[in-house]
């Protein structure tokens, strides 16, 4: 699966006249090593066989004992990632280098300026982003062990909810739920949201207590195999009231349609928009204040935003989240969310916990 990523990469590289290209990004280092480095890496990559990994002394015996694919070289004082950089540059007689403008502080990017300045630097970070974007099969694989974890989580906070208990209690029992069923350290910080704050889209789990007549939005993820989770539900403590009840349903309506809508076949503009026209119809629209959904894979916030700025066909193999939202200040929100596989007429629910009917 490595080989075919690099050559993938390498391909694209020479489509866009590239004869080098510098990986500072750690994700995206691991994507094409299987090396996750704690500190920071360096991957550089040439049209022969002269690429190598930079790493720190600290995870030198580390990163060597996983990767078979790159010659795997120490960063020290005596001989920095900079230097180590150069020198190969200057060997491999490299005159257009790919660079990942995104994840390379402007300090680090005047050095390697500095130090190569017969080379031309371009931008070509979106190379992997595109390609981690359109997942293979065993990367699949994993993404539906990761959200059955989290539905396991899912559950065990809706079933702990109650008058009384606080919002971090809830999280912790979730958190707990999912690592005791095979997470890795868990994709991001739970939220349990309730009463006023779940109007709050990316609230933190507090001391609050959660009280009879409140929303509580649950917002989780798994991480299995490197590969990361995100789902949404939200609970109404006791008997919802009529209001309550419509904003429920009109998030729910939201979220149904534009799932049965959701493949290959349709813009991630175009499926925004079903979700966020079926909302505005309900004359909750300027309460819906995020986009529909985002890519998930190594990184819980990954290629394609599904938005009403990206106009880019959706692809088969795609993993996205669908999850609409409202939020009414003083009075607490919605969100139901659900990541998925798009496939070409139609999408995979990757999340089956019970979204409920009142």
């Amino acid at each position: 699966m490595i080989k075919m990523r690099i050559n993938r990469v390498k391909k694209e590289l020479e489509k866009k006249e590239l004869d080098s290209f510098v990986v500072y990004n750690p994700i995206n280092v691991l994507y094409l090593t299987n090396f996750l480095t704690q500190s920071f890496a360096r991957l550089l990559l040439t049209k022969d066989e002269s690429s190598i990994l930079l790493v720190p002394e600290l995870e030198f015996e580390e990163a060597r004992s996983i990767v078979n694919n790159f010659q795997v070289e120490k960063i020290t004082a005596e001989k920095s990632a900079l230097k180590w950089i150069t020198e190969i540059l200057e060997e491999f007689n490299s005159r257009n280098c790919g660079i990942e403008e995104q994840y390379i502080t402007k300090k680090d990017f005047d050095d390697l300026r500095k130090k190569n300045s017969n080379l031309e630097f371009i931008d070509a970070g979106k190379i992997l982003d595109d390609l981690r974007a359109v997942k293979s099969e065993g990367e699949l694989k994993k993404l539906r062990k990761s959200a059955e974890i989290a539905d396991r989580g899912m559950q065990k906070a809706i079933e702990s909810i109650e008058p009384g208990k606080k919002e971090i209690d809830i999280a912790a029992i979730a958190e707990y739920e999912m690592r005791k069923n095979g997470s890795e350290p868990i994709a991001f910080d739970t939220i349990v949201a309730s009463g006023p704050r779940s109007a709050f889209p990316h609230a933190k789990s507090t001391e609050n207590k959660i009280e009879d007549g409140d929303f509580v939005i649950i917002d989780l993820g798994a991480r299995y195999a490197g590969y990361t989770s995100d789902t949404s539900r939200t609970i109404i403590v006791g008997k919802p009231s009529e209001k309550q009840r419509a904003i429920y349903h009109c998030v729910l309506d939201a979220q149904l349609k534009a799932e049965s809508k959701c493949s290959s076949q349709i813009k991630a503009s175009e499926l925004d928009s079903i979700a966020r026209e079926a909302i505005k119809g309900a004359q909750y629209g300027k309460y819906f204040n995020h986009s529909l959904g985002h890519g998930v894979g190594l990184e819980v916030h990954e290629n394609p935003t599904i938005s009403p700025k990206n106009n880019d066909q959706l692809k088969v193999n795609n993993v996205i989240t669908i999850e609409p939202g409202i939020y009414i200040p003083q009075l607490g929100g919605v969100r139901i969310e659900d990541t998925v596989i798009v496939k070409r007429d139609k999408c995979e629910i990757l999340n089956k916990t019970h979204k409920l009917e009142i």
